[in-house]
């Protein structure tokens, strides 16, 4: 839980304003929240669900749509984190209900307001950058939420010790094989998905685990991330949303924010005074989590599927999806 590092702005001498507790839309950060939740009401990471657009009629017929508006096929809840698959996170969070959701976020330590709309499920909450990060951090933590400090230890002039904080223990707020295939998931957007040019480009030899973030409109871009020793996150807009890029070429939290965290990563590495933050690897996965998790992200339809898809009910309510969601889970218990 402790900080070793706080930029809250480019330059505090010309605007006194902390951008690391300012509150700003997170987009995509959030999902591994609604993620997490789906997997402790009983989901698995090879659960598969349909990349189709719907409408959820209980939510004034509201239809999300895909940033890269593709749709088809079926998506790992694994593939569908990497890839950052709007639809289907709207479906898990209609399916481990929004008030999991919102209680495992607060659990996580975000105290920001939460509003309880499925929009939720795509980040359109204001929260800081310091309580993502300290969300993250329970991830990298194997589910054990430590509190954020800045001052580990005072000393007078003479050496004497006057303040010295203790190691927290921590609070588990979410199981451990849960906390660790979290882990293997973000880890997954890195090595496959929206964070690949960390691995691509920056050329960063540790394990690295972790989110990109797009909000509305391009106006603010985020990366939270961790290594196996240290969580970092970053946020890029300006000071009122309406200052932003006109399209994702740009705007893209993967273009804006992720170069920040590859760029601190990659200057970790080249530092020798930075050896013990610099750990390569992750624990391996036991055998029974590794099979958990051996699974393809993304299957294409067949002829039959796209039949039985063209009979399906693109309109859904709760009701809907919670006859659903009971025969899905029917059918995953007797075909596992």
């Amino acid at each position: 839980g402790g900080v070793l590092a706080w930029v809250g702005s480019p330059n505090y001498q010309h605007f006194q304003y902390d951008y690391v507790t300012s509150k700003r839309q997170v987009a995509s950060t959030f999902k591994p929240i609604v993620f997490a939740t789906a997997l402790e009401q009983g989901f698995e990471p090879c659960d598969f669900f349909r990349n189709d657009k719907i409408t959820y009629t209980d939510y004034d017929n509201w239809t999300p749509e895909n940033f890269d508006n593709k749709y088809g096929g079926r998506y790992s809840i694994k593939g569908a984190l990497a890839n950052s698959v709007n639809v289907v996170a709207v479906r898990l969070l209609y399916e481990a209900k929004r008030d999991n959701v919102i209680e495992l976020a607060k659990l996580l330590g975000i105290e920001s307001d939460i509003p309880a709309f499925p929009s939720i499920a795509l980040g359109v909450a204001d929260i800081s950058l310091k309580e993502m990060v300290q969300a993250y951090s329970v991830f990298a933590n194997e589910g054990l939420r430590r509190e954020v400090y800045l001052i580990s230890k005072i000393e007078d002039r003479n050496g004497k010790v006057l303040y010295s904080r203790y190691a927290d223990i921590g609070t588990r707020v979410l199981s451990e094989n849960n906390a660790i295939i979290m882990r293997d998931m973000l880890e997954n957007v890195v090595l496959n998905g929206t964070g690949k040019r960390l691995v691509t480009e920056y050329k960063i030899k540790q394990n690295l685990a972790g989110k990109t973030g797009t909000a509305q409109n391009y106006s603010d871009g985020w990366f939270i991330g961790f290594s196996p020793t240290i969580t970092a996150g970053a946020w890029v807009g300006g000071d009122k949303p309406a200052v932003r890029f006109k399209s994702g070429t740009y705007g893209q939290g993967s273009r804006m924010a992720m170069p920040i965290f590859g760029e601190f990563m990659k200057s970790l590495e080249n530092d020798s005074a930075f050896k013990e933050f610099t750990e390569p690897l992750f624990p391996e996965l036991s055998d029974e989590l590794a099979e958990a998790v051996y699974c393809e992200d993304f299957m294409e339809d067949n002829t039959w599927n796209k039949l039985f898809n063209s009979l399906r009910d693109k309109d859904l309510s709760d009701e809907k999806i919670r006859r659903q969601s009971n025969r899905n889970k029917f059918f995953r218990k007797i075909f596992k």
